[in-house]
């Protein structure tokens, strides 16, 4: 199966869903309006997924003004309902929005660290509420966060993540209704079907069709589960070890990667 579905991931802001039985948890409202325009602006993008960047440079000028009107007016709206989702402490929200705070981080030139500061901050909120996707991204996006304190603290708090991951994993996720969600960092327990270095085929796509297969993967819940054995698998004992990677692996876990370090835990097992 495609690791890739036709809809496209416009960003980060376009991998998640606002299941219609969902309660009524303050910020749902808003995520349900963010998520609402979400859908709007990648129904726009779905028009030209097909199109060459040629023949998108060729469509009447009215076309491309009243796509780009039509953009102005959703974008804005999806990143004010989101944050204002976030600042309610609705966990899925607070998890994109830190996602586009990761996203601007490179481009913000002096606030580059305050925005990953920020993005973490929202990170850890929603993984104390049980996001195990946030606990995942916390884990591999965070870990270099605040690398000039005391290295003893900063390896305290490293271990203090991945112990509360661990936990999560041990508890249901009150939020598995809101997945797939794309991930927060590269994934190493998945193969893409294109890889990033393949560049021959990624020429060969569109220009959306492009930034879609260079995006970070959609994640259901149980590859997100799979990713965080996979993660965690490497910091424990031979035996707990052993036991994690078979659980990523029931799980779907199956990148080269992945079988090579299941390969060296097995021959340390035999001797």
């Amino acid at each position: 199966m495609s690791r890739y579905p036709k809809a496209l991931l416009f960003s980060a802001l376009l991998a998640a869903v606002a299941p219609s039985n969902a309660n009524s948890e303050p910020g749902l409202a808003e995520y349900q309006a963010a998520i609402e325009a979400r859908d709007n602006i990648a129904s726009l993008i779905e028009q030209i997924s097909d199109n060459t960047l040629e023949e998108i440079n060729n469509l009447p000028a009215n076309s491309k003004e009243d796509a780009r009107a039509l953009l102005l007016e959703y974008a804005p709206k999806l990143i004010e309902q989101l944050k204002a989702s976030a600042d309610l402490g609705f966990p899925p929200a607070q998890f994109l929005f830190a996602q586009t705070l990761k996203d601007r981080a490179p481009l913000a030139g002096e606030n580059r660290e305050a925005n990953k500061e920020k993005a973490c901050a929202l990170l850890d909120k929603a993984a104390a509420s049980g996001l195990l996707a946030a606990a995942v991204g916390k884990n591999s996006y965070c870990s270099t966060l605040n690398m000039g304190k005391d290295i003893t603290a900063l390896i305290q708090e490293m271990e203090d993540s991945r112990k509360q991951l661990a936990a999560i994993l041990t508890r249901p996720d009150p939020y598995e209704a809101y997945y797939p969600l794309k991930a927060f960092t590269a994934i190493d327990c998945f193969e893409r079907d294109i890889a990033l270095n393949d560049m021959e085929a990624l020429t060969g796509l569109s220009p959306v069709q492009r930034m879609q297969a260079v995006a970070p993967l959609l994640m259901s819940f149980q590859e997100t589960q799979a990713q965080a054995y996979f993660m965690l698998a490497p910091h424990e004992s031979k035996e707990l070890a052993r036991k994690y990677f078979a659980q990523a692996e029931a799980l779907g876990c199956s990148s080269e990667g992945f079988f090579a370090m299941k390969k060296n835990i097995d021959k340390a097992k035999t001797k």
